[in-house]
């Protein structure tokens, strides 16, 4: 018995996979910078120190890392370009060692957050690109008129 090859997605899917890994990058992006700039910004304005506590962090790095998961996999299971995992996992385990171990410098864990961030948006141009190649071969061919 042979299986066949799954349905070729449609436009609407491919812009859907597409729009989440843009919104994964924006996260992870937007992750880097509260590393990067939060204690600026709680040291500035005072009333904006909440978005140093823990919490806060730690939802940045989680969000980040659900977001690219999800993402990825929808990717994957079209393009099978395991790639994407490589960066995902570097990425991820990156992130979580700059919140769960304790360093001697802030610069250490701003340089592991910034380090981590960047490996889950490579992930996502990886797999927008991926999806591109994949699918581009099965999208309909439109005419000019």
């Amino acid at each position: 018995m042979s299986t066949s090859p799954p349905p070729a997605p449609s436009l609407l899917e491919r812009a859907s996979d597409e729009r989440l890994d843009r919104v994964g990058m924006t996260a992870s992006v937007l992750c880097a910078i509260h590393c990067a700039a939060g204690a600026a910004v709680a040291a500035a304005v005072p009333a904006l120190r909440v978005i140093e506590s823990e919490w806060v962090e730690r939802l940045f790095v989680a969000v980040s890392i659900v977001l690219a998961t999800i993402a990825l996999r929808r990717g994957v299971a079209l393009h099978n370009d395991r790639r994407v995992y490589l960066a995902l996992g570097a990425g991820a385990a990156v992130l979580v060692a700059s919140r769960a171990i304790e360093f001697s410098s802030e610069r250490t864990e701003l340089a592991l957050s910034i380090v981590g961030a960047s490996l889950l948006v490579v992930a996502h141009v990886i797999n927008i690109r991926a999806l591109r190649r994949c699918c581009a071969e099965c999208a309909p061919a439109t005419s000019a008129n």
